[in-house]
This record gives C-alpha cells, sequence and structure tokens, in this order.
C-alpha cells in the first residue's frame, strides 16, 4: 500500500462503531491517533502526511468488536 503525501484507507468495517485509528512509524513512534466513527460496510478516510519522512507505517483501527491492520510504505 504505497503512498506520497496523502494515504486513503479504504475498508470494509462489520458495523457502525466508533473505533481507535493509530498509525505508527518503522522504530514505534506513534505518528497519529485519532478516534473515528465509521458505517457499516465500506468506509474512506484520507490523512494527509507530508511532513512525514519516507518509510513504513503501521495502521492499526480498533472497536471493541473488532480489529484490523496494514502496512503502508511511504515514497517520496
Amino acid at each position: 500500500h504505497p503512498f506520497t503525501d496523502q494515504v486513503s484507507l479504504e475498508f470494509s468495517w462489520p458495523e457502525a462503531a466508533s473505533l481507535d485509528l493509530t498509525i505508527y512509524d518503522a522504530t514505534g513512534r506513534r505518528m497519529l491517533q485519532r478516534r473515528i466513527h465509521t458505517a457499516t460496510g465500506a468506509n474512506n478516510l484520507s490523512l494527509e502526511t507530508q511532513n512525514w519522512p519516507s518509510g513504513t507505517y503501521f495502521i492499526f483501527a480498533e472497536s471493541p468488536h473488532f480489529r484490523a491492520r496494514e502496512v503502508a510504505i511511504k515514497q517520496r
């Protein structure tokens, strides 16, 4: 999942929920933590990342009943 100055997350969530979205870089530094609200089914979220260095990022989304994770690579 490569990206440049913006990462677009497209995901399907099994239920409408508030979830915690957290993104870490490869060293374990937390780059973003945000509570978001999802709809049942398809969801889209865009995040500005122009100030982030190139590298690998680990994306975690958690609600009380479900978890998802993704790896994304920022390229210049």
